[in-house]
């Protein structure tokens, strides 16, 4: 396949035509490293899909102390946060979301 200018139009001199190699060649890299980075991306939503884990338990009881009162609770990445009241103390209560397992006791207050 020739391509050959339209007979209004004149061929380019050799530093032009090297020019316009040089920019198609750096768009085809520019092209290629955006391909590569969408690609990635699609990879790594693949993976934190995939490792997502096991879904919260969806019905269960935590065992709090006699007599407490809860104040407030919390969710985040993978443990619950229960604020309780007893006895003129306030502790925050650590579990796993998962397993309901206590995983910590963060005591307020006096002793």
């Amino acid at each position: 396949m020739t391509t050959t200018a339209p007979p209004d139009e004149e061929p380019l001199d050799p530093q032009a035509a090297a020019v316009f190699s040089k920019v198609k060649r750096i768009m085809g890299i520019s092209m290629a490293l955006t391909g590569l980075a969408i690609a990635g991306v699609f990879i790594l939503i693949g993976y934190r899909v995939s490792q997502s884990g096991k879904p919260p338990a969806e019905t269960a009881a935590i065992t709090l102390p006699a007599g407490a009162r809860v104040v407030s609770t919390a969710v985040s990445a993978d443990r619950i946060a229960v604020t309780v009241e007893a006895g003129g103390r306030t502790d925050v209560l650590l579990y796993d979301l998962y397993t309901l397992q206590p995983r910590g006791k963060l005591s307020l207050g006096a002793p």
